[in-house]
């Protein structure tokens, strides 16, 4: 599954930045094939690979962050130490929890635990919390 998923990032990643899998394939030193069978989740996407389109896709940290899903125990360790959004009430509503790491935030559903996770880079976390605050969305 994490396979696939770091796949279907990169492929999505490098689609919206218009990169072709060819030349994703040259710079990062695989055939076309084995890019191909990296963004289909067929074989294991390689940290080089992660970095290589991190940098070509211009995805600020958040594609190399996938490494942490190919690792045993992987990103969805439940060893994670979650917090609640000190803007969540006691009434239910909408509430997030956030567990970070070295090198990823993650992010889920207060109400449903073991639901999906959103995981994204320190520096692209950053980004949105300074960007919500300048909002007034964290007053």
């Amino acid at each position: 599954m994490s396979w696939r998923y770091c796949g279907d990032q990169i492929k999505l990643w490098r689609a919206r930045a218009g990169v072709s899998r060819e030349d994703l394939a040259t710079q990062a030193g695989y055939s076309y094939e084995s890019l191909r069978s990296m963004e289909a989740g067929r074989r294991k996407p390689s940290l080089h690979l992660l970095q290589v389109a991190d940098e070509m896709c211009g995805a600020k940290g958040i594609l190399a962050s996938g490494a942490e899903y190919l690792k045993p125990g992987g990103a969805m360790n439940t060893d994670l130490t979650w917090f609640k959004s000190s803007h969540s009430g006691t009434e239910g509503g909408n509430c997030v929890e956030v567990a970070a790491t070295p090198s990823i935030v993650h992010v889920r559903d207060s109400k449903d635990k073991a639901g999906p996770q959103l995981a994204f880079s320190p520096e692209a976390w950053a980004e949105f919390i300074s960007f919500a605050q300048a909002s007034g969305s964290l007053s």
